[in-house]
This record gives C-alpha cells, structure tokens and sequence, in this order.
C-alpha cells in the first residue's frame, strides 16, 4: 500500500508540490489570512528541514529530515530521480514503522 501512494506522488510531483508548498492555491479557496499562514507554515517547515538534517547532509539525510518531521520530502528534493527517491522514501518508513525489507515489491 504505502509503496503504491510513493508511486502515485512520484508519478505527480508538480503537482504535489503544488498542493503541499505553494500557499496561493488555498487563497481564492479560503482567502488571504490562510494563504499567509499556510506561507508561514512552509517556511517553519522548510526550517525545521533544514535543523533536523544537520550541517551539510546528503539528500538522503534530507528525506529522513523530512520524514522525522512528517513533512513533504518529494517537493523538498525535486533534483533527486523518482526510482532513488522511491526507494529512500520507502526504507525510511520501513525504519520508522518498525518494518523489515527496503523498498518492498513495485
């Protein structure tokens, strides 16, 4: 289950960027106050990134970042190819479920 909704994500990555980083698509929807508070949000997201993953990380060290703080680690790393970040995504949850195996079948 969890590898098909990495799949979906990856197969959408502009558009998941979109709905998770880019705080204009809620404005028309909910107006200027959410729109900002959803840019502060980012932000603090981006930050918090940012600190977990400690000086110079590797994008690797990203994705964990990422996922420690329950974040988007598909927009933060749109450099990284889908096959590797798939596979980085998938045994990171694996750890932080508990779970054996790193990318499971496709």
């Amino acid at each position: 289950m969890l590898g098909g909704c990495v799949d979906v994500m990856l197969g959408h990555r502009e558009t998941m960027v979109l709905l998770l980083r880019d705080a204009s698509v809620y404005g028309s929807v909910y107006g200027d106050e959410t729109t900002e508070l959803m840019s502060r949000g980012a932000g603090i997201t981006s930050r918090a990134v940012e600190l977990l993953a400690g000086p110079d990380p590797d994008w690797r060290g990203r994705v964990r970042a990422a996922q420690a703080f329950a974040t988007d680690p598909i927009g933060h790393l749109p450099d990284v190819p889908d096959d590797e970040l798939r596979e980085e995504l998938l045994r990171g949850a694996s750890a932080i479920l508990g779970s054996t195996g790193a990318a499971g079948p496709r």
